[in-house]
């Protein structure tokens, strides 16, 4: 299935009933992405920061209260991982939700409001 069709069809199970609505919503996330010329290609066809990418999108689908990010900015190109931590913060700021993201990128830490440390099995939070 195409990364598109398959973000459509997140969005329809997320109970997104217009399907121009749909293809809309769908369209203007992956050009926030970057990823807007993916839209008719299979995940064999795109590289590791692309699906990354539509992972981000299929997370941000439905509007969901929170969102759980492991490593959101692995498989990306330093500027390009900015820019995701930037669109995560971006949508957990204006719309007033929340996101839990867990990285070994201290570059992103500038985008948190909360930083925890694990060490050696211990759990330690970090003054801001």
């Amino acid at each position: 299935m195409r990364i598109g069709d398959q973000l459509e069809l997140v969005a329809k199970l997320k109970g997104q009933k217009d399907k121009a609505a749909r293809q809309a919503e769908v369209r203007s996330l992956m050009q926030d992405l970057g990823i807007e010329a993916s839209y008719a290609k299979y995940p064999r066809q795109m590289s590791g920061g692309q699906k990354q990418r539509a992972a981000i999108a299929r997370a941000f689908i439905g509007n969901p209260q929170l969102i759980l990010a492991d490593e959101p900015t692995a498989s990306l190109d330093p500027d390009r991982g900015q820019e995701i931590a930037q669109l995560i913060c971006k949508e957990v700021k204006s719309k007033n939700k929340s996101a839990i993201m867990v990285t070994h990128d201290r570059s992103i830490l500038p985008y948190v409001d909360t930083i925890y440390e694990l060490t050696h099995g211990t759990l330690t939070k970090l003054e801001s």
